[in-house]
């Protein structure tokens, strides 16, 4: 029997990207597994909550760091983000690795030195890899401009992370007014802090969820907000559960996403998938995802984009019907099931190569 671990070691960080394309693959493959191969997680122990019963576990620490004992006991071994951290020791395990961006090395903002160390290092991983991924084919495109890419390699969208199933849950918060969302964590490359200039001359609020990482950053927001005299109609919820999350998608009157740094932009396919208006930047990857019917902030001045932000939404409004559908179609097409369908086709041609 083939066995194969995905390392999910980033169920460690809740309401994080990373979070959810490693819950939502992993059961993914769980559930399509060949009778021939085991699917074995490596995943804190606390997530084992996630998955259903019987499903093989192995126990992250953060010791294997330097040295993962776990690495060993697979034929297969996929590397589900471009960290070294857990790589594999073993020479003799076949190795596939998933990158999901260059975001840290294209960040003026950070040293040069870390930066360069950060692209020395993925460059390492991919040389010591059987088989490349890329979520978007822009990722792929930003590895090709820095390195040699000489091993197969495949373009794998991520899939559509709600579930209809779960109930949603109205949050205690009360918004008095149609709102505005976005979610992500706040941080500097999530660029929300342009987004107040889309409350002037309206009455509409702004609603901002998810984990604050940058509290500086969240100052630059509501600095921003004040100058606009808009500070009193926008709202941080910080982290929200599912339900709520479902709960604001289905509400909200547009969903805004200017942000200048993603490898996909899981959040576009969420708000897609209950049709909702997109304000997207034109930056990196979220042209590709988001496709033609979403709209785009050429650029950041304040009076443009409420401008564009107005004509767009009453034009969205105006063909509503047309509209929403062909986004909800869209919506469909990323599938967690088909992503790991094609994920099972290229852990066979490694393992059989």
């Amino acid at each position: 029997m083939h066995k194969i671990t995905i390392n999910c070691e980033k169920l460690n960080h809740p309401n994080t990207g990373l979070y959810h394309y490693c819950a939502n693959l992993s059961k993914a493959l769980l559930a399509a597994t060949p009778a021939d191969c085991r699917l074995q997680v490596y995943a804190p122990a606390s997530a084992a909550a996630i998955y259903p019963p019987g499903t093989f576990i192995i126990p992250q620490h953060g010791w294997h760091k330097l040295f993962n004992p776990a690495s060993y006991n697979c034929n297969l071994w996929h590397a589900t983000n471009q960290e070294k951290s857990y790589f594999p020791t073993a020479r003799s395990v076949k190795k596939i690795l998933t990158v999901h961006d260059l975001n840290y090395f294209n960040d003026p903002s950070k040293p040069l030195h870390k930066r360069t160390r950060y692209l020395r290092n993925i460059k390492s991983l991919v040389r010591r890899s059987s088989h490349l991924i890329c979520i978007s084919a822009y990722t792929l495109q930003e590895l090709q401009k820095h390195m040699a890419i000489n091993l197969p390699h495949n373009i794998i969208y991520n899939g559509c992370n709600i579930d209809f199933a779960v109930p949603e849950t109205k949050p205690a918060l009360q918004l008095p007014a149609p709102f505005i969302f976005t979610i992500g964590t706040i941080t500097n490359k999530k660029n929300f802090h342009v987004l107040p200039a889309l409350l002037v001359g309206n009455d509409y609020l702004l609603v901002i969820a998810g984990d604050i990482h940058r509290p500086a950053y969240q100052q630059k927001i509501i600095a921003t907000a004040k100058q606009l005299g808009v500070a009193d109609r926008v709202i941080f919820t910080g982290g929200i559960t599912e339900g709520e999350k479902h709960w604001y998608y289905r509400n909200c009157l547009a969903f805004a996403f200017p942000s200048l740094h993603e490898g996909f932009g899981l959040p576009v396919v969420e708000a897609m998938a209950f049709g909702k208006p997109l304000f997207l930047s034109t930056h990196t990857s979220l042209p590709e995802v988001g496709g033609p019917d979403a709209f785009y902030f050429e650029h950041f001045d304040p009076v443009y984009m409420n401008r564009l932000f107005t004509e767009k939404l009453n034009y969205f409004n105006a063909n509503k019907m047309v509209l929403k559908q062909n986004l909800l179609n869209r919506a469909v097409t990323f599938s967690w099931t088909e992503a790991a369908r094609q994920h099972w086709e290229i852990y066979t041609r490694v393992l059989n190569s």
